[in-house]
């Protein structure tokens, strides 16, 4: 068994990455709408 997860660790390595990114990109997507909406308000300074 350890040399399967030596042999597959590259692999896990790499999906786990992928999907650490995915995620961390769906979060700034889900809070860069949110900022953004936040943001479209007329403000009255300008």
């Amino acid at each position: 068994m350890t040399l399967f997860a030596e042999y597959n660790s590259p692999y896990l390595f790499a999906i786990a990455f992928v999907f650490f990114i995915g995620v961390l990109e769906m979060i700034s997507l889900i809070f860069g709408h949110f900022s953004f909406r936040r943001a479209r308000r007329p403000s009255r300074s300008l």
